[in-house]
């Protein structure tokens, strides 16, 4: 510790001097407010270390009521002071949500006793005050803030030159921001209990803010992948490949709810707007409009009178129905069995509460959706997630979310292509950044052959959440069903390489190489799913690539074991189906595939484009199972 003495600090070409309250740069003394002086001192005392937000504004501030804008403004500042580097910082680093510290090697020599509060009051500083002071000989004194802007004001009218408002000129952008991800907000109560309800901020403002045409939105679930990370923006931003960041925290009391929301230009941590809202918790859906609204204001987004109106109209919500709503969406992305079930229950709630809340049904059809075929049979769930879709739709005609998973269930389960784009093309215009509803688009497009499409919109899905797993998983997948075998593999070793982990990922991996006849790396992934995920989907996957690598006695011992597990889970019998056709046993497949049928299979789409099935092409019973399910031939 520094204790109560005073020090000069040296680094680069700058001397801070405490005692003096001074910054030189190459010599030449810098003004610098109070606050932000402050700031720098206690970095400066604690270099490599990290300080927290929170640890800042108590040092700094006291007592005073202050939002975080006031200490990102700062540190804004003092990168401008510093001449801190714009895409990599040199001497203040950014820890997204939790703090700062000051990387840069400081010299540090002991120039006598410390009493910075006596310092101010001996010179009558005030939060509006700037300090002009030499490195040597008498002190040039204190300049107001109002005796330095009419100076400025002067000479501004001598050289023709407007001087705007401060708080203008710090949130105008010096480039067009085009792209944005909405990183976790922090919850301030320090309570797990309310986890839940920050998660729900943090979506709730990213989906209004992918309502923007003109703005590219990462999905929540990659920037979810920023919770309590302590990489710097820069970092984020060039991971993500954003132009800008939007932070913030929450604090929840009983029924008020305060949110500070920060936007900062991600490549150079520079701080463009930010605002602090108090609200009643029956207030919050209005209030994420207004903040979609204002951040398109700042970043010089045009919106249209469509996105305007969407924007603004906001229904009514009981709180509580709102608070289970919150609730649903934090077990729905968690996407266990269990916690869809959890999910499930919680948008039941909402619904019950207030019937004419949409997003609740809306919820709930994404609930249902998701259970079906990894979890259950798509009868079981699937017209419950349709009836969940229309009745979100009865209530509000433009929830992007209900018409995408309505055109999931007019695809996988009606077999319905008509209306299954109409309904995937509006979810899409309605959220353009919409990653789930571009993927499924993408599922049916490749079923109808039109393979161009389907792999661009397999990669919007993956470009607004590269962090999913299943992006990257639907491209490979896609690919494969366009039998373009090479890109297939390449795309499925980047998916093993990002998540090593996931069975799925590397069972399209082995499947890519028994199609490129790299037969014995093919079923060592194949292996290796089933290690990870012992579900009877792996297991069929792995006897497919067996029986790609005429490894016929191995895949029909697989076989035998997936069919027992059937008994009691379920799997996707056109799965099964397709391991018999590629085993050359034809009229089990076609056993299987009358199955598939009859439980509305959502692997049916791809009937027709299948690579797979190609032997069994000329068979009469295909043609006729193609006429059954009624999707273009």
């Amino acid at each position: 510790m520094m204790g109560n003495k005073s020090f000069v600090f040296r680094f680069s070409d700058i001397e801070v001097r405490e005692r003096e309250f001074s910054l030189l740069k190459a010599g030449k003394v810098l003004a610098v407010e109070p606050k932000a002086f402050r700031v720098l001192l206690l970095l400066l005392r604690n270099p490599q270390k990290l300080i927290s937000k929170e640890e800042l504004l108590n040092s700094v501030w006291g007592d005073t009521a202050v939002t975080e804008g006031s200490l990102t403004r700062c540190i804004w500042l003092l990168r401008r002071l510093l001449g801190d580097d714009i895409n990599e910082h040199r001497f203040i680093e950014t820890v997204a949500t939790v703090g700062y510290r000051f990387v840069c090697r400081v010299e540090v020599f002991e120039d006598g006793p410390r009493d910075l509060e006596a310092t101010d009051k001996a010179i009558g500083l005030s939060e509006g005050d700037v300090v002009l002071a030499p490195a040597d000989g008498p002190s040039l004194g204190r300049w107001s803030r109002t005796q330095i802007m009419a100076t400025v004001l002067a000479l501004a009218a001598t050289v023709g030159v407007l001087i705007v408002g401060a708080k203008l000129y710090f949130a105008r952008p010096a480039k067009r921001i085009g792209s944005i991800a909405v990183l976790p907000l922090e919850n301030l109560s320090r309570n797990p209990d309310q986890e839940y309800f920050a998660d729900g901020m943090t979506e709730e403002l990213t989906t209004d803010l992918a309502k923007i045409g003109g703005l590219r939105v990462i999905s929540r679930t990659s920037s979810m992948q920023y919770k309590g990370t302590k990489k710097s923006l820069p970092e984020i931003g060039r991971e993500l490949n954003v132009d800008s960041v939007l932070v913030g925290s929450v604090l929840r009391a009983g029924d008020r709810v305060r949110i500070t929301a920060q936007l900062i230009r991600a490549s150079t941590d520079e701080h463009l707007w930010a605002e602090t809202y108090d609200r009643d918790l029956k207030d919050v859906l209005p209030l994420q409009g207004e903040v979609a609204r204002t951040i398109a204001s700042q970043i010089k987004v045009t919106l249209s009178p469509e996105e305007q109106s969407r924007l603004t109209r906001t229904p009514a919500v009981n709180s509580k129905a709102y608070e289970d709503y919150l609730k649903g969406l934090y077990y729905l992305h968690r996407n266990t069995e269990g916690d869809l079930r959890t999910a499930i229950e919680y948008f039941q709630h909402t619904t019950e509460q207030d019937p004419n809340y949409a997003s609740g049904f809306a919820g709930l059809a994404s609930a249902y959706a998701n259970l079906s075929s990894t979890y259950r049979a798509p009868r079981e769930v699937m017209p419950q997630a349709k009836a969940a879709a229309l009745r979100a739709l009865e209530l509000d005609q433009n929830l992007a979310g209900a018409h995408a998973w309505l055109g999931f269930v007019s695809i996988n389960f009606d077999w319905d292509a008509v209306t299954a784009e109409k309904e995937l093309k509006r979810a899409t215009e309605l959220n353009p950044s919409y990653a789930d509803a571009h993927a499924v688009y993408a599922w049916y497009l490749s079923g109808m052959g039109r393979h161009e499409q389907a792999i661009a919109e397999a990669k919007r899905a993956m470009q607004l959440d590269p962090f999913s797993r299943f992006t990257y998983g639907d491209l490979s997948w896609v690919l494969l069903m366009a039998r373009r075998y090479d890109q297939a593999l390449l795309e499925s070793q980047t998916v093993v390489e990002r998540q090593p982990d996931f069975g799925y990922a590397r069972a399209v991996l082995g499947l890519s190489y028994a199609e490129n006849g790299r037969y014995a790396e093919a079923v060592t992934e194949a292996q290796s799913a089933t290690r990870l995920d012992d579900s009877p989907l792996m297991l069929a996957l792995l006897v497919q690539v067996q029986a790609l690598a005429r490894n016929r006695s191995e895949a029909m011992r697989v076989l035998q074991d997936m069919e027992q597990l059937t008994k009691k889970h379920y799997v996707c019998s056109y799965e099964v189906a397709t391991a018999y056709v590629l085993l050359r046993e034809k009229d089990q497949a076609f056993r299987w595939f009358d199955k598939a049928v009859e439980e509305r299979s959502d692997c049916m789409v791809a009937l027709a484009v299948d690579p797979r099935l190609d032997s069994l092409r000329s068979d009469p019973r295909f043609q006729n199972l193609q006429r059954r399910v009624g999707l273009p031939r």
